[in-house]
């Protein structure tokens, strides 16, 4: 899922629309979700397990942390 902070249905629709994106996407105009997990530095990266535990995270954006976060999203779903 994808949190799109201090944006609202109105930009995120045309956006997947036109970018042909699939995957969950939903506004966050109040920051209410972003407040609970940071307060700045964005991307923010979390992955949660089946059972909802947080088992990564990571802040901005490296090569290798995303291949590690590619990995573990791997193994979740075998």
């Amino acid at each position: 899922m994808i949190i799109g902070r201090e944006e609202g249905s109105e930009k995120i629709t045309p956006f997947l629309t036109e970018a042909g994106y699939t995957m969950p996407f939903y506004g966050d105009l109040d920051r209410s979700c972003y407040k609970q997990f940071a307060e700045k530095y964005i991307p923010r990266n979390y992955l949660f397990d089946k059972k909802g535990r947080l088992i990564y995270q990571s802040r901005g954006f490296k090569e290798a942390e995303f291949k590690e976060l590619k990995e573990k999203i791997a193994a979740e779903l075998k």
